[in-house]
């Protein structure tokens, strides 16, 4: 970093302001001379040296002029957390062993300023263009040498947007790790073989538009959330998905060349989010039926669905079901009324014609929307369930 830029990194992490105070310029010029335009030491130092006195100041330049190695490197074992934010930097080069000496690094958090929250709500194209474009070109600004290592072995929470590698290092040690968050990542998958990964929760590869498939999963039994949205490469979801049995939100969103799931999907004993809304290619939801009681939210908008298995009657803790503007869907399944728990059913400019008797068993319904639906041609017939539906139903909407 040229001095403007040390000294205004610097100056945020010992003053939390730009510029330094009056009072403490030149010290702050020797420390920043000291580094030399290295930005791990300006922030380590900084750190090291926020709301201490004057005095403070000059005993600890001292100790560094007796020993300069020693205070910064016992500075930098002492640090756990790390975040940098790209949209304040003009350029920064990492080197291969940049976190060498973080042997207590607990948090690296690499972020672009630029922040949508993708994991349950619709984005329209445009945010989502925006986003990417906005987080790789800031991610640009980053370049990592070969041989590059991550400080992995404390490692809990690990946030790098636009991550510029194919893959995670060989010697990535995610033993501890519980979080791992890569939007708009180059990654094509995250590691070669399998690594031992107990502790981690939460994965989100969103927008990572060269991601082609996943490794395995039968060593991440504490798997929670999987955020996969806008991977547009990705090609299929390994089975061994079925041995997460604690994960509780699939979200798989525009995943353009994602055209079915493993029949082991079923055993999501605890998934209660599922969605595939926008995946343009998705076909077929697999039939096998199973163990996915706790599954509540069900979004398969937009995609090429034509019909749904017999085996979705088998949701009995859903609440909604979501088929909107899938043009070819054309008949919902006689035991679809088994879904006792389901509050919602949306329909809406689909392909469907008539619906079956059984929804008239959808006690809990309250919404039923099949507005846009221009084959659609009548109800079921008359029946006291229905004559109960039909009348909800046409307080709410219009068909």
């Amino acid at each position: 970093m040229n001095p403007e830029e040390a000294c205004e990194l610097f100056s945020l992490y010992a003053f939390k302001q730009n510029p330094p105070k009056s009072d403490y310029r030149n010290l702050s010029r020797r420390v920043v001379d000291y580094c030399q335009g290295l930005p791990l030491a300006l922030k380590v130092l900084g750190s090291l040296l926020f709301k201490k006195t004057i005095p403070q100041w000059e005993s600890e330049l001292r100790k560094l002029d007796r020993e300069p190695e020693a205070g910064i490197h016992k500075g930098i074992k002492r640090v756990e957390t790390i975040s940098l934010d790209l949209s304040k930097s003009k350029g920064v080069c990492v080197s291969s062993n940049v976190f060498a000496k973080t042997t207590r690094l607990r948090l690296l958090k690499v972020h672009s300023g630029f922040h949508i929250d993708h994991k349950y709500g619709d984005l329209d194209s445009e945010e989502e263009m925006y986003y990417c474009y906005g987080v790789i070109a800031h991610a640009s600004k980053m370049q990592l040498h070969r041989g590059f290592k991550f400080p992995s072995y404390e490692l809990r929470y690990l946030c790098w947007d636009g991550y510029p590698l194919d893959f995670l290092p060989s010697n990535f040690d995610g033993g501890k790790l519980v979080e791992l968050h890569l939007h708009c990542s180059n990654i094509k998958r995250l590691w070669l073989g399998n690594k031992d990964l107990e502790r981690l929760k939460v994965i989100d590869l969103s927008y990572s538009r060269k991601l082609i498939q996943m490794s395995e999963f039968s060593r991440m039994p504490n798997l929670e959330s999987l955020f996969l949205n806008g991977c547009v490469s990705l090609i299929d979801i390994h089975p061994s998905v079925g041995n997460l049995k604690k994960l509780t939100t699939l979200s798989l969103r525009s995943c353009d060349k994602l055209k079915n799931l493993p029949d082991s999907i079923w055993d999501l004993e605890s998934l209660e989010i599922l969605n595939l809304s926008y995946c343009s290619k998705f076909e077929k939801f697999p039939g096998k039926g199973g163990n996915m009681k706790s599954l509540r939210k069900l979004h398969l908008k937009d995609t090429a669905i034509k019909d749904l298995p017999d085996s979705i009657g088998d949701l009995e803790s859903l609440e909604i079901l979501d088929l909107s503007d899938c043009s070819k869907f054309e008949k919902f399944p006689e035991k679809g009324g088994n879904m006792k728990s389901l509050n919602q059913l949306l329909l809406r400019n689909t392909a469907i014609k008539d619906l079956p008797d059984s929804i008239g068993d959808l006690e809990s319904l309250e919404s039923l929307d099949l507005s846009d639906c221009s084959k659609f041609e009548k109800f079921p017939g008359e029946g006291r369930e229905h004559e109960k539906l039909k009348e909800a139903s046409f307080k709410k909407y219009c068909y």
